[in-house]
């Protein structure tokens, strides 16, 4: 039987692919690149014949790919010599075993579950405890730290009540900045002059107010 050109070169084709493998369909690859056009350069008309020859293409290998499916099967028809008349059998009934889901796997599962939720439901209420003894602890310690500024500004206030006289006070600020009355002599005599003038022009000042208010109220 004589073959066309189109058979001829798809079975030379065929036998290239067997022989050569991956080096002619690379081979085909660059030849067919050499003298494809990017769709951008055609015209509108060229455009849509290279499309429409794709959709043939396209539909002429599902075509080829698809596979008949027989919706019905054939039944071979059994024939049955019997002396009594042909009776209509009843329908044949067909026990399928599906594989049920345990009652103890049920029952694993629903406990698992409501343990799960109870322990969520602790763990949010210590959460919360938790947030409010720290918000109590705060409270707390921001008292005590209050309350202990306070005490110590009044046992700063009551130091310096009981300390009098210059020379004392002066030896209570060396003692505070970690210095040696005996050690600094000269530092010692500077400081109780200034906190004799500073007492001494306070008691001028205050002696003047009482003054001035007396004066004011005689008026």
């Amino acid at each position: 039987m004589w073959k066309s050109r189109a058979e001829i070169q798809k079975a030379y084709r065929d036998r290239k692919k067997e022989k050569d493998g991956n080096a002619y369909l690379q081979k085909e690859r660059e030849r067919v690149k050499r003298y494809y056009v990017d769709t951008s350069a055609l015209s509108k008309k060229k455009l849509e014949q290279r499309r429409t020859k794709i959709r043939q293409c396209m539909a002429k290998k599902r075509a080829k790919d698809k596979v008949p499916q027989n919706d019905k099967d054939e039944v071979p028809e059994c024939s049955t010599r019997s002396s009594t008349p042909q009776q209509q059998q009843p329908p044949m009934l067909v026990k399928l075993n599906f594989p049920l889901k345990s009652r103890n796997k049920i029952q694993t599962r629903k406990r698992t579950s409501r343990a799960v939720a109870k322990a969520n439901y602790k763990i949010n209420k210590m959460t919360q405890k938790i947030q409010e003894l720290k918000r109590r602890n705060w409270t707390i310690t921001k008292r005590l730290q209050r309350r202990m500024a306070r005490e110590n500004k009044d046992n700063k206030n009551n130091l310096e009540k009981t300390i009098s006289s210059p020379m004392r006070k002066a030896n209570q600020d060396l003692r505070d900045a970690n210095l040696s009355p005996t050690k600094y002599p000269d530092l010692q005599k500077k400081l109780t002059y200034h906190n004799c003038l500073i007492s001494e022009i306070k008691e001028s000042v205050s002696h003047e107010k009482n003054k001035f208010s007396s004066l004011y109220y005689k008026l």
